[in-house]
């Protein structure tokens, strides 16, 4: 079963991020160009539109010799590019902390919009507080369905009777998220001034809340062709180290790591111990990004991934949880291009 969705509060991490380089990218420009007058935010509503094609590899996974090590899944060939896309709405307060540089540009942001992939529908809210350029913090919520497309299922139920899972009636059953977000972001340029010398380091967390409403504690769900997610509290995050060019059109090369865990693993209950319910995943990603001008924006990535690895064969259609895990397993996770225009 592939997954073709994305998790989380994924609009609210979308606009840090782009906001965050803008931000960046804006305040370069100012100490180049040397201005004198304060740059200030305005007040008012804005729009957003990101549509992203992800291009990923058909994976077959392999079973851990018993060494617990890591290992690499098998590409057996070329899924077929899978597009989703975000609308954000969103309305900008700015916030008058005084001349202090290090509040400058200080504001609230409330945000809301809707994400769609070819199976699910997600809706989500939420608001980013920024007291400095170089933080921010977010609160927000999701709501969303989905529906079947062939073999992947938007949102469904683990039938352990039938041994497999079962697509949910659509907009009857929702997966929900209730999410807090911290991030920070750093120019050296600013300690170093020159063209050079802008360095940027990026690091944001996220604690969560997901669940499913047709799911009891323990129950197996499915999400965006995504299986074996259980309710419960959750946390990712990802640092990045990136360099930002003089070139104006090529902004931003960096390179990530990213995490995601439950945040206790026995929330899978008499299961947690043989599945390894505290396995942390992480991704190892290169991003970059291209400022085309101040409306559009291109963002590429591309990572590699990791998840258990189990002493069994994987099940492409059913449950992992009764299957004993051992070690980690990479796989090359594709490239993903993404298209960002602000209205």
């Amino acid at each position: 079963m592939k997954k073709i969705g994305k998790q989380w509060c994924s609009l609210l991490v979308l606009l840090v991020l782009f906001g965050g380089a803008i931000n960046l990218f804006a305040q370069e420009q100012e100490v180049q160009e040397e201005e004198t007058e304060e740059q200030e935010t305005k007040e008012g509503f804005g729009y957003q539109l990101a549509v992203s094609l992800s291009m990923s590899p058909v994976l077959e996974s392999k079973p851990d010799d018993g060494s617990g090590k890591n290992h690499f899944a098998t590409i057996k060939g070329i899924n077929i590019p899978i597009p989703y896309a975000q609308f954000a709405v969103t309305y900008t307060k700015p916030l008058d902390f005084g001349d202090n540089p290090i509040f400058s540009g200080a504001n609230i942001m409330c945000v809301l919009g809707p994400t769609l992939t070819p199976i699910t529908l997600d809706t989500q809210a939420g608001i980013i507080f920024t007291p400095s350029p170089i933080l921010n913090i977010g609160l927000g919520a999701t709501a969303g369905s989905g529906w079947a497309i062939g073999d992947s299922h938007g949102i469904g139920l683990y039938n352990p009777a039938a041994g497999k899972y079962e697509q949910s009636l659509p907009f009857t059953v929702w997966r929900y998220s209730f999410c807090l977000q911290t991030n920070f972001q750093f120019d050296f340029g600013a300690i170093f001034p020159g063209e050079w010398t802008h360095i940027v380091i990026t690091a944001n967390e996220q604690l969560y809340y997901e669940g499913n409403t047709a799911a009891k504690k323990y129950d197996l769900w499915e999400w965006s062709g995504g299986i074996d997610y259980v309710n419960g509290f959750k946390q990712t995050g990802n640092v990045m180290l990136g360099y930002m060019f003089p070139e104006k059109k090529f902004r931003l090369i960096g390179l990530a790591l990213a995490w995601q865990s439950l945040l206790d693993g026995s929330d899978y209950g008499i299961y947690a111990k043989n599945y390894d319910g505290d396995f942390v995943k992480l991704v190892l990603g290169l991003q970059a990004m291209l400022y085309l001008n101040d409306k559009n924006q291109l963002a590429i990535s591309s990572s590699l991934s990791s998840q258990r690895a189990f002493l069994e064969p994987v099940s492409a259609t059913g449950s992992n949880i009764k299957k004993t895990a051992s070690g980690r397993e990479w796989s090359f996770t594709g490239v993903t291009v993404q298209w960002v225009y602000s209205f």
